[in-house]
């Protein structure tokens, strides 16, 4: 073989070591960025539990008559829907402060599992793509419920349901409660990537 064939294979193979060290260091920074993503729920909103809106019911002694006919009713049935949003708040860190690259991210899945009281209730994922600019700022991302209260508690009785609705959607509604418990895939520029492992986010302090 001559020596400038030589020479030439050598420099090719180290400017490929290179751009594969390069690659791993590119992959590395931004599984670290990615995961560096925070979330919070930060609450409960447009609760109604069989049409009803319950925001401004504080007890079980706030039901009037009919809205106890109708919950009744509901028992006998079977079936009592609800629907509400919990609002989950999504941060990015890296803002280009504190030995960070200001990164934007892009939220492709996030398929979640939530649990009121540790019992799992219902399953579901974002419909579309949230982008989550590197400005140190959050962004909304609105999980839309929807399930039957009777058979979620039907061993449980109307007092479970009245007490569960009016705790996340009455006038002192709270998320303390409730969790979620989901593993994002985000979008970068070398592809979709997913989080290792699941997280589970709260409403008091930023989860990662």
């Amino acid at each position: 073989m001559k020596k400038t064939t030589v020479i030439y294979l050598a420099l090719v193979f180290a400017i490929l070591a290179i751009t594969s060290c390069q690659l791993l260091k590119d992959v590395a920074t931004t599984v670290t960025n990615i995961q560096r993503l925070k979330y919070k729920i930060n609450n409960v909103s447009n609760f109604t539990m069989g049409g009803m809106d319950i925001s401004n019911k504080k007890s079980a002694s706030d039901f009037s008559i009919t809205d106890g006919i109708k919950l009744a009713t509901a028992l006998t049935s079977g079936h009592l829907p609800a629907t509400f949003t919990i609002n989950v708040d999504a941060m990015n860190p890296n803002n280009g402060t504190n030995s960070t690259l200001q990164t934007a991210a892009t939220i492709s899945s996030l398929p979640w599992d939530l649990y009121i009281d540790n019992k799992l209730i219902v399953s579901g994922n974002i419909s579309k793509e949230i982008s989550v600019p590197g400005t140190g700022q959050s962004v909304n991302i609105p999980l839309q419920i929807n399930v039957d209260l009777i058979q979620l508690y039907k061993n449980e009785g109307l007092e479970k349901i009245k007490n569960v609705a009016l705790a996340l959607g009455g006038k002192n509604k709270s998320t303390a409660n409730i969790k979620i418990v989901t593993q994002p895939s985000v979008r970068t520029a070398i592809g979709v990537i997913q989080y290792p492992n699941k997280i589970t986010i709260v409403d008091k302090n930023w989860s990662e």
